[in-house]
């Protein structure tokens, strides 16, 4: 179209493509597109990772880590060198500064929230707090920043108690109760989502370490926990159980292809056996071409199977395939 028709009475139809790019193309558009016009590249709508955090003033970690974990939607495709390219729509903008806005240390959420440092990372394990820059996951990253709205989260209203009611704060149920590994999870979420609640003047919402629960009441519910407690695990733990990252991990759930449940404000949790059906039912291209000695794109190529996921698919970030089929395959191979 610019080659063939460069005449200035078909520029309507190079106005109509630049306007079908603006509402439409999901990458970016820079000054290595010379042919559009200067203004077409100046209001894209489309930003860059680096580019929405200058206009959002934070740091480029932060942006990512919202794409990581979905807070923030973002288009992806793989280049042919094999890099993959990101961009943010504007629109997001506003939402970016209003979940940075007032962003907390670690140690600054534990004070608010009236928490050991450590029980904090404990939510944060168990995807009952989302930090917008996670030391663990953001390499480089010089401290953990926490969203306001994400600790205000973690307040709970109280309600009026009996007067002779015996009530225990939160934090001293963590500390002395001799909890086993997640019930302090459990307990927190159960506060939040409300099956426990909080005793008190019924006034402003309280942190959740301060929150007082009735003594006998907490001690029912943890007993119970015990007797229905069944082994399932969080993205983050799913994703150290099948051995791939947090954000692969993060794809198969959104796609249904690793099957969860979402339980109250645990969020989404997957259980042992769906862990073991998965690893039964698909296998990802990097084990295929680790275990056959080969380069992932080279066999990309080279296989006839369809992969269910993969950056050029739906924008998950690995290839998996079904194992019934990559056994046929390699049957039909040796025959």
């Amino acid at each position: 179209m610019y080659d063939a028709l460069p005449e200035s009475e078909f520029q309507f139809l190079r106005d109509a493509f630049e306007g079908y790019l603006h509402i439409h193309w999901w990458g970016l558009v820079c000054k290595r597109n010379r042919r559009l016009q200067p203004a077409t590249v100046e209001i894209h709508p489309r930003l860059s990772l680096p580019q929405m955090a200058k206009a959002a003033r934070v740091p480029p970690s932060v942006v990512r880590h919202m794409v990581q974990t979905e807070l923030v939607p973002s288009s992806s495709a793989e280049l042919l060198s094999g890099r993959h390219a990101r961009s943010i729509h504007l629109s997001e903008l506003p939402g970016i500064k209003t979940a940075t806005d007032g962003a907390m240390t670690l140690e600054r959420a534990a004070r608010v929230l009236a928490l050991p440092k450590c029980r904090v990372r404990e939510l944060i394990e168990g995807d009952l707090l989302t930090p917008l820059v996670s030391r663990k996951f953001n390499r480089g990253a010089a401290a953990w920043l926490i969203s306001k709205s994400e600790v205000d989260r973690l307040h709970v209203q109280a309600v009026q108690a009996p007067g002779n009611s015996k009530s225990i704060p939160v934090r001293d149920i963590l500390k002395y109760w001799r909890l086993r590994a997640h019930e302090g999870i459990a307990l927190i979420a159960a506060v939040v989502d409300g099956y426990l609640y909080a005793e008190g003047d019924d006034q402003s919402p309280v942190p959740i370490g301060e929150a007082n629960l009735n003594a006998a009441r907490a001690k029912d519910w943890l007993l119970k926990h015990r007797a229905e407690a069944r082994q399932d695990f969080s993205v983050d733990a799913a994703a150290k159980q099948l051995g791939v990252k947090q954000q692969v991990a993060y794809d198969l759930v959104r796609l249904g292809i690793l099957r969860s449940t979402t339980v109250g404000a645990l969020g989404h949790r997957v259980a042992a056996g769906d862990i073991e059906q998965f690893q039964a039912t698909y296998i990802s291209l990097a084990r295929l071409a680790k275990e056959g000695r080969r380069s992932p794109r080279a066999l990309l190529d080279e296989l006839a199977a369809s992969p269910v996921c993969g950056p050029s698919i739906n924008g998950a970030r690995q290839y998996f395939y079904r194992r019934s089929e990559i056994v046929a395959q390699q049957s039909c191979g040796v025959s």
